[in-house]
């Protein structure tokens, strides 16, 4: 019952959010993690909060769809406060890319459209080459906050990753 008084809720729901950027912060910091993922509205949040605490992080915030864009008004400007924390936007389209544009107030030069998530870079063997021996001569971690469910497909970024390192 007491959590139907106004306002604890909400600050139940704040200290838990702090709590876990801490734990956040301090994985990142365990694993030597120098890229943070993360994908819609709540990891976006958290790792773009989470980014204060370890400024050389690198955090690339990521939006799959404008399905149920009619968010709350406190979405809207979390995500404007927040906007300035991504190093990298990435939308999966143009019209994800115009919609998060125009709802973070972002200008769409700075977003970046990938399809489907995946980048296929126009010079193949010559680009792979170099992320290779990019990747041997410095050891990159990647964490990602988000859903990991079967349909996003996160095998097939593990297996890129892995041939890119074997090779």
């Amino acid at each position: 019952k007491w959590m139907q008084i106004p306002g604890v809720r909400e600050c139940a729901i704040f200290l838990e959010s702090i709590l876990f950027c801490g734990r956040l912060a301090f994985r990142i910091k365990k694993y030597n993690i120098h890229i943070l993922h993360c994908h819609l509205f709540s990891a976006n949040t958290w790792g773009r909060i989470t980014s204060l605490f370890i400024p050389r992080i690198k955090v690339i915030s990521s939006e799959g769809t404008i399905a149920g864009w009619h968010r709350p008004q406190k979405h809207t400007w979390i995500n404007r406060l927040l906007k300035g924390f991504s190093n990298q936007i990435v939308a999966v389209s143009n019209k994800v890319a115009e919609t998060v544009s125009d709802e973070q107030r972002v200008k769409l030069e700075n977003i970046l459209v990938i399809p489907n998530g995946i980048e296929v870079p126009e010079h193949g063997f010559e680009e792979r080459k170099w992320s290779v021996s990019f990747l041997n001569e410095c050891p990159l971690s990647i964490a990602m906050i988000g859903r990991l469910e079967k349909i996003k497909r996160i095998d097939l970024f593990l297996n890129a990753m892995h041939s890119c390192i074997v090779k």
